[in-house]
C-alpha cells in the first residue's frame, strides 16, 4: 500500500501516470495498492513501485524534478518532510486484474535514515 495526500504528487500521478516520490523508508518494488483521502470517489487503484535511489544531497533531484508535481527542489523536499529514499510510480489501469502478488502492507526494505538526511538538507 502507498498512500498520495499531497495534491502536487497525487494530481501528477493521475493525470501522467507516473510520478518520482520521496518516502521516510525504502519500499519494496511491486504492486501496491494507491490510498488517498484526495480521491472523490473512494477506488481500487494500483500502481507499480520501483526503488529509484538514496538521495544524499538535493541537487540529486533536479533530474527527477519534472515529474515529482512540485514546482521546486525545495517545496518538494518540504512537503515531503526531508524524506531521502526516491521510487518511481506507475499508476495502473483501472481494469488491472492482478496476476502480480500484492506487496505486504508495512514492508519495507530499508529504514529510515534521517540523520544522515538531515545534515544534507540543512
Amino acid at each position: 500500500m502507498i498512500h498520495f495526500n499531497y495534491p502536487e504528487a497525487f494530481e501528477y500521478l493521475m493525470a501522467h501516470k507516473e510520478v518520482y516520490t520521496l518516502r521516510e523508508h525504502q519500499k519494496a518494488e511491486g504492486i501496491h495498492l494507491l490510498v488517498s483521502k484526495l480521491f472523490l470517489v473512494p477506488t481500487e487503484r494500483f500502481v507499480r513501485l520501483s526503488f529509484e535511489k538514496f538521495v544524499r544531497k538535493r541537487d540529486e533531484l533536479k533530474a527527477y524534478l519534472s515529474k515529482s508535481g512540485y514546482g521546486t527542489v525545495e517545496a518538494w523536499v518540504k512537503a515531503a518532510h526531508g524524506a531521502p529514499f526516491l521510487h518511481y510510480v506507475i499508476l495502473l489501469d483501472k481494469d488491472y486484474a492482478g496476476g502480480e502478488s500484492l506487496v505486504p502492507q508495512g514492508k519495507f526494505l530499508r529504514e529510515g535514515v534521517r540523520n544522515v538526511w538531515e545534515e544534507v538538507v540543512r
